[in-house]
């Protein structure tokens, strides 16, 4: 793994770049697969976006209209996630650099073999560190699982290194598509974060979904909570789901009334516990002996 990881270091510091899944959108790889070429269908598609963020026309709005034009996801999907259009638009294999700009990046012989009259993007490697541990755990049988955890940080960004690609979109319009999409985060804060949520991450839709948090207030007037369907926020119209918000000062109470009446009642937890047993006992043969020795 450590030989790999160098032949691949060694690879993007000669201005290859590293095959890795699917070429990013808008591109194909070269037939050595050191390289990436426009394909101008989908870079159509890309400029499309960045035309709409520079106009000051927000994430949402630009997968409505994706949505309304029936263009596809990159994966095949009929709805453009709102972190894959932030991810695109950040991107910067789609922003243009010039030649100077791009000779501070990479080694004398990489900047050789360039086009000082052209602009190129970067395709960065080594951005990120994943660390991999593994976790135990008890299994069903008795025995034990083990199962691989990965955690990713973000490397300094003097370890980045940078790999040339070609160059398509206007760095004007790249720059503007940028500037809007930060204006218009910026624009929106966050607001009472400091509510304690009671159902937090525990509501789920009628269509699966979990239920997010949502804040609405006008102007000087009082502030309403509410709990609304995570898959119906991100996608609007586009959704199929008809579950209405749930106001959190109707829904809290009444989830706390149930549960604590639940809690007040031995009689109650005993009979579903010896349900759920009952239930397990029936779908499932178990060593039940061996379980209880080995707790």
């Amino acid at each position: 793994a450590e030989r790999t990881r160098r032949g691949r270091l060694r690879k993007a510091r000669e201005g290859r770049v590293i095959r890795a899944g699917m070429a990013p959108f808008g591109f194909r790889y070269t037939e050595a697969g050191e390289g990436l070429l426009v394909h101008e269908p989908e870079m159509a598609i890309v400029q499309k976006i960045f035309r709409y963020a520079a106009e000051g026309v927000g994430v949402r709005a630009i997968q409505a209209r994706l949505y309304s034009e029936g263009i596809l996801a990159p994966k095949g999907g009929r709805v453009w996630g709102d972190h894959m259009l932030r991810r695109l638009i950040a991107n910067d294999v789609y922003h243009p650099h010039t030649f100077e700009e791009i000779a501070r990046l990479v080694t004398p012989e990489v900047a050789a073999r360039l086009d000082p009259d052209e602009q190129y993007g970067i395709q960065w490697f080594n951005r990120k560190r994943t660390s991999q541990s593994t976790i135990t755990e008890p299994d069903k049988n008795g025995g034990w699982r083990y199962r691989r955890r990965s955690t990713v940080t973000l490397r300094p960004k003097e370890e980045w290194i940078a790999v040339p690609v070609p160059a398509f979109l206007p760095r004007a319009l790249v720059d503007r598509a940028r500037k809007a999409l930060e204006e218009n985060s910026r624009s929106f804060p966050r607001k009472n974060l400091a509510r304690g949520w009671e159902l937090r991450e525990l509501v789920r839709c009628s269509c699966g979904s979990k239920m997010r948090t949502l804040t609405t207030k006008t102007g000087d007037g009082p502030s309403y909570h509410y709990y609304t369907c995570g898959r119906r926020r991100t996608l609007g119209k586009m959704c199929s789901c008809t579950q209405k918000s749930l106001r959190s000062s109707e829904v809290e109470p009444l989830v706390w009334d149930f549960v604590s009446d639940l809690l007040t009642d031995p009689e109650k937890i005993r009979s579903g516990m010896e349900a759920l047993i009952e239930q397990e006992q029936a779908t499932e043969p178990r060593d039940l002996e061996r379980e209880a020795k080995f707790w």
